[in-house]
């Protein structure tokens, strides 16, 4: 299904604020049940900004968007729903630092729950058409 142009605009809009960049480009139509890409390099060739999304229709009816954002220090994958509220989803831990704790066992046992934990977000990432 084609959106309308208010609702793209909409969904751009907010998409924009959310990830505070102005300068990622985006297809100029948007239709439903597609996956879009949008990249750029901030910097010459480093400071990648790329983005991966789409738009669905939830069971009353209404639009939301799916997005994964990422740059070459951090991810972020939300959700942005018909009001404009962000929520959000499964996302990569350990992207800042992993702890390291007095208790080696207790380091070896998180590190463990982050690889875990990560391996389910590439999983659900790639399901979606994201990864």
């Amino acid at each position: 299904m084609q959106l309308k142009n208010e609702e793209k605009d909409f969904f751009i809009k907010t998409i924009l604020k959310a990830i505070n960049d102005e300068n990622l480009p985006f297809p100029k139509d948007l239709e439903t049940d597609t996956i879009y890409k949008a990249e750029y390099y901030k910097y010459s060739m480093r400071g990648l900004r790329a983005i991966r999304f789409f738009i669905k229709e939830d069971k009353n009816g209404n639009l939301y968007l799916d997005y994964l954002f990422k740059t070459d220090e951090y991810s972020i994958h939300n959700r942005i729903n018909h009001l404009g509220v962000i929520i959000e989803l499964e996302n990569f831990e350990g992207q800042f630092g992993w702890p390291v704790y007095e208790d080696k066992n207790l380091t070896k046992k998180e590190h463990q729950r982050i690889k875990e934990h990560n391996q389910r977000v590439y999983e659900i990432l790639k399901l979606k058409g994201f990864e």
